[in-house]
């Protein structure tokens, strides 16, 4: 008995420690808010690990001898900890992990995790990005140095709408811009197009590899006029295919076949899913018949 008391008044330690310091920060993921009991630790900030896990569409797999803490079955710095029953992990090392931006404002106690790609450059309110832009390939982050992620800041506030709209897609006065003249913005990651989905909109997400047939469906079909006015009142993310931080998404969807399209409702339920570069009318009644399941 004497040999395990020391161990549980240590833990008991360890626990208190940890509730004295939980934080007042808000959690925001893509610039919308995300509610979320954050703990701090030092300078580093954790959430829990389920919640982590759906906000930025990863695998979270806790060691339980070891408390490691590993993402889409990699290893990352930082130990995970349960406190009242909840399992937290770090939320810095997680989200360089995956390529995204994170943002944190001190004097507003708001951070900010967001990965936002291709449109035009912008100044978002996290930071300047250079970002891709539609036309040639699907948004890819990775190719494009400007916009590759994992970048920190720490000036984020969030905008007015609380990020319902990607950067960029708002015109000048705040309204939605023409069909005609509005660049198709895309985000990189389908967590994060589901995070910002609201009401009845509808996400497409395009499972993409980087190959000619692909490519050649982007340019085509899907920015072709007949498909493109569909798109603008969607929110739309692109998948790389090849990428092993795709791995869980690809698995939990069943995808095989680049590309693919899939419609999903906000709680990621989907709606339709379309397999192969078919024909510009083909992929137009496609959506129009998935978009009657709403």
């Amino acid at each position: 008995m004497k040999k395990v008391l020391p161990l549980v008044l240590a833990l008991a330690f360890l626990v208190t420690a940890f509730a004295e310091v939980s934080a007042k920060v808000q959690l925001y993921v893509h610039h919308k808010k995300v509610k979320a009991k954050l703990v701090s630790k030092g300078e580093q900030y954790y959430g829990p690990l389920s919640i982590v896990e759906e906000a930025l569409g990863c695998r979270i797999k806790v060691d339980p001898s070891t408390s490691a803490v590993a993402v889409n079955d990699e290893a990352v710095e930082g130990k995970a900890f349960v406190q009242d029953g909840e399992t937290f992990v770090p939320l810095k090392t997680i989200a360089k992990k995956l390529g995204f931006n994170y943002c944190f404002n001190k004097g507003t106690e708001m951070l900010d995790i967001n990965k936002l790609s291709a449109g035009q450059s912008t100044d978002s309110s996290a930071g300047k990005t250079a970002e891709a832009t539609p036309g040639t390939t699907p948004p890819n982050p990775g190719a494009n140095p400007g916009n590759a992620g994992g970048q920190e800041y720490n000036n984020f506030t969030p905008p007015p709408d609380n990020g319902s709209v990607p950067a960029g897609q708002q015109g000048q006065q705040g309204q939605q811009q023409p069909s005609g003249s509005e660049e198709l913005l895309w985000y990189d990651s389908l967590g994060a197009a589901l995070s910002v989905a609201e009401g009845n909109k509808t996400v497409i997400a395009l499972f993409y590899m980087k190959d000619e047939t692909n490519i050649q469906f982007y340019n085509d079909t899907l920015l072709g006029d007949q498909v493109k006015s569909l798109l603008v009142d969607m929110i739309r993310a692109t998948v790389d295919g090849e990428a092993k931080a795709n791995s869980a998404v690809l698995s939990k969807y069943g995808i095989k076949t680049f590309p693919s399209l899939l419609l999903l409702n906000r709680q990621g339920i989907v709606l339709g899913r379309l397999e192969g570069a078919k024909p510009a009318n083909e992929v137009a009644e496609f959506i129009r018949t998935s978009l009657r399941k709403r």
